[in-house]
């Protein structure tokens, strides 16, 4: 915006005195309105192991533009409903957007937005034809080596379950008591095995007893709760009644928490010697162990 002032000075004939005045003008200059709008898209991963698995996508919206933004709408060619936090943005806001959806096959998908201003729509990208694009490999691994600034190995290549030029440690925790057993003082170890893999190969395996300082829970079969602890042999000795109990091991001892259920039991217990009883005798009866 600009103001200029004009001013003007006369004097009349043969006299001292003049008159003088002054005004002024205003210029506003009003910004082009421009609105604007940008798309990001990425992925939760972009190989999967053959047979598939579930991806999320995810979309990055911001208004670029100088005017709010309403009536925001992302679409995905191969995938729907994509989710948003909200449908406006102000100028300089951005927000994130999701959408989830299995895969058996490699898949290229294409994302566009649309927005409004006073009646218009304004788009980013073309549906099924240009926009953001993302694909995810299924069954393939995509790797990139490059020498001297050239491509030598660029494609899909046999997914074997780990990508090739990774390597990949993975733990898994083990007991050798079984699922069933008898009541009685047991035994069992409780055992934390780790596994290196390079290039899709078994490297090296380590089995360790879990210490006893890993927070054992052990809950008993009326439900409470005890922190139970390995021995100098890296086993846990309880006195296991008749019922139900569970081994808990949290998070971070080996991996991802572990939970195990054992049922004590003598087998198969019938009631024997029932006879016929009036209301006012006792019931007698003999409760044996096959």
């Amino acid at each position: 915006n600009t103001t200029n002032e004009a001013c003007v000075y006369a004097t009349l004939q043969n006299e001292n005195a003049g008159i003088f005045r002054c005004t002024k003008a205003e210029v506003i200059v009003s910004a082009t309105l421009a609105p604007g709008i940008i798309l990001s898209k990425t992925a939760s991963n972009y190989s999967l192991p053959a047979g598939g698995g579930n991806v999320t996508y995810y979309y990055t919206i911001k208004n670029t533009g100088n005017v709010n933004l309403s009536n925001i709408t992302v679409s995905d060619n191969k995938c729907s409903p994509v989710i948003c936090q909200n449908n406006n943005l102000s100028v300089g806001d951005s927000m994130r957007c999701n959408c989830t959806k299995t895969l058996t096959s490699t898949e290229t998908n294409i994302a566009t937005v649309t927005a409004m201003f006073e009646g218009t729509t304004y788009r980013f990208g073309t549906p099924g034809i240009s926009g953001e694009t993302v694909t995810v490999n299924v069954g393939t691994a995509v790797t990139t080596v490059s020498t001297g600034g050239s491509c030598t190995t660029c494609g899909p290549q046999q997914y074997q379950g780990i990508p090739v030029g990774e390597v990949t440690t993975t733990q898994q925790i083990s007991t050798n008591i079984s699922d069933t057993t008898t009541p009685g003082s047991r035994c069992f170890k409780i055992e934390c095995t780790t596994n290196t893999y390079q290039d899709g190969k078994l490297t090296t395996g380590i089995t360790k007893n879990v210490p006893s300082a890993a927070n054992i829970l052990l809950t008993l079969s009326d439900g409470s709760n005890i922190n139970a602890s390995t021995n100098a042999n890296g086993e846990i000795c309880y006195q296991f009644g008749c019922g139900i109990y569970t081994i808990t091991i949290p998070k971070g001892v080996c991996g991802n928490e572990y939970s195990k259920t054992i049922t004590t039991t003598y087998g198969n217990l019938h009631i024997e010697g029932l006879s016929e009883v009036k209301t006012t005798q006792d019931l007698i009866y003999l409760i044996k162990d096959d």
